[in-house]
C-alpha cells in the first residue's frame, strides 16, 4: 500500500482508480445509481467501500438483493477479506469491503483505529479518555453510534498538523501501521479486484 500512496495525490488523469462519492449507503445502493453504473461501458470494475455501522447483516442482505440482479453470486455473510465477484452477464467485476474488517459493525473510524501504529496507542487511549469525559460531563452531542468517529477525530486534532485528514499520504505513513492485518487485507482485496 505504501506505493501507492504517493500517487493518490497526483492529478485526475494519473488516478490509478476513480472513486466517486455519490453519498450515503442509500445513494450507492439505489437501483438507478447502480443501474448506471453496472451498465456503463466505462465502468468495467466496481469496488464499493461502505460503513457497516448499525447492522452489518441487514446491510448485507440488501446489497446481496440488488446484485443479484446483476448476476453477482454473493454468500449469505460477507467474506472475512471482502467479496470479489465477477458478473458474466454483465461481463463486470465487483468489490465490496465493508468497513472496519467486514465482520463486525463500524465505519471507516473504525478500521482507522484498527491501523494505529504501537507509538500512537497511547496518544489514541488519552483521545478516547477525553472523548468519553466530553459525553459523561459535558454532555457532548454525538451519536453512541459516531464514538470512534469523535475518538479519532478528537485523536487527529492533536497531530502535525492539527486536524490531518483522513486522505492525506503524511496520516498513513506517520501514525499508521499499513502492515497492521486489517490494512493488509483492504490492500489485498483493493490490488485483486482492480488486477494491479
Amino acid at each position: 500500500m505504501e506505493n501507492y500512496i504517493g500517487r493518490w495525490e497526483t492529478g485526475p488523469d494519473q488516478y490509478l482508480v476513480n472513486i466517486d462519492s455519490p453519498g450515503g449507503q442509500d445513494d450507492i445502493l439505489n437501483d438507478a445509481y447502480m443501474y448506471a453504473k453496472l451498465r456503463s461501458p466505462e465502468v468495467s470494475y466496481l469496488g464499493l467501500v461502505l460503513d457497516a455501522e448499525g447492522d452489518l447483516s441487514s446491510l448485507w442482505i440488501r446489497i446481496s438483493s440488488l446484485f443479484a440482479t446483476y448476476g453477482f453470486g454473493l454468500d449469505d455473510h460477507p467474506p472475512s477479506k471482502g467479496y470479489i465477484g465477477k458478473s458474466e452477464s454483465i461481463n463486470k467485476k465487483l468489490g465490496i469491503w465493508i468497513f472496519p474488517d467486514n465482520q463486525t459493525n463500524g465505519m471507516l473510524e473504525d478500521f482507522i483505529i484498527l491501523l494505529l501504529s504501537d507509538q500512537s496507542h497511547s496518544l489514541f487511549d488519552f483521545a478516547k479518555d477525553a472523548t468519553e469525559k466530553a459525553k459523561s460531563d459535558k454532555n457532548a452531542p454525538f451519536k453512541e453510534v459516531h464514538r470512534s468517529k469523535a475518538e479519532v477525530r478528537n485523536w487527529l486534532a492533536w497531530q502535525d498538523p492539527p486536524g490531518i485528514q483522513y486522505h492525506h499520504a503524511e496520516l498513513c505513513k506517520s501514525v499508521l501501521n499499513l502492515r497492521a492485518s486489517t490494512g493488509l487485507a483492504f490492500r489485498d482485496w483493493f490490488m485483486e479486484l482492480f488486477d494491479f
